[in-house]
């Protein structure tokens, strides 16, 4: 599991990792956004602060969309 300190203001280019295994990417920013992030290049739309995305394993990007404060990511 991934844990960020209190906040993440922006992501500048881009956040990369991998998983072994199939995965779930959990991105949490401020709770009154709906703003999205790509995910391996496809956006996904944040619903009162929270992201949850399927990850097969292998090499993956998080890159910022919209300006967003990212306060916490864990991958399961």
């Amino acid at each position: 599991m991934l844990n960020f300190g209190p906040c993440i203001p922006t992501i500048q280019h881009h956040i990369a990792f991998s998983t072994d295994s199939t995965s779930t990417l959990t991105l949490v920013l401020n709770s009154d956004i709906s703003k999205y992030i790509l995910v391996n290049g496809v956006k996904y739309k944040a619903s009162k602060g929270l992201i949850t995305v399927e990850l097969e394993a292998g090499v993956h990007t998080i890159t910022k969309g919209d300006t967003a404060n990212l306060y916490y990511m864990s991958v399961e």
